[in-house]
């Protein structure tokens, strides 16, 4: 699969957007610690995964906030951090994210 980055771009825009619209305009992320699967395991369907890692969402973010104050130029593996960011605002679904809109 080849993914253009002027569609990938696009795409997270309208997602920004449409958070934008419900009057998002920041995210309240509750669960900090996450399980992993390290890359080596993750995309072999076919065998079960037999090591775990733990992350950590207030980390990943302490991290992509130093790209943008310039304190770390950016490089392929912090989409990474950025992924488990966007992963845990997807999970919070629609009623949570208007419900934390409407409580502001």
């Amino acid at each position: 699969m080849s993914i253009p980055i002027q569609e990938l771009t696009q795409v997270c825009n309208m997602l920004f957007e449409y958070l934008k619209s419900l009057d998002v305009d920041s995210v309240d992320l509750v669960a900090d610690y996450y399980w992993d699967i390290p890359q080596t395991q993750r995309y072999d369907v076919y065998t079960e995964p037999s090591s775990f890692t733990i992350g950590q969402l207030q980390s990943d973010w302490q991290e992509l906030e130093k790209i943008l104050s310039g304190r770390r130029e950016p490089i392929s593996y912090h989409f990474v951090w950025l992924g488990a960011i966007l992963r845990a605002i997807g999970e919070k679904g629609e009623a949570e994210l208007l419900k934390q809109a409407f409580d502001k």
